[in-house]
């Protein structure tokens, strides 16, 4: 519980809009710790969300490659 209390003080309205839809936050969030010169990475595929920085800062590069088939 410690994760949502930490993403309502970053983004208050947040609470609100899960009260006011049933708490699908609370039920749907996922929480992620991100290390120092930790990478995440998604090729190919479907965004299954949205990145929400709760604390901390995060540098986002979007790095053009080749496709090989």
């Amino acid at each position: 519980m410690d994760n949502i209390k930490h993403l309502y003080e970053a983004y208050p309205v947040f609470k609100k809009i899960n009260m006011d839809n049933g708490e699908i936050i609370e039920r749907k969030a996922v929480f992620e710790t991100i290390c120092f010169n930790e990478y995440i990475k998604l090729a190919l595929g479907t965004c299954l969300g949205v990145l929400f920085v709760a604390k901390g800062t995060i540098k986002i590069q979007k790095i053009k490659g080749r496709v090989l088939s």
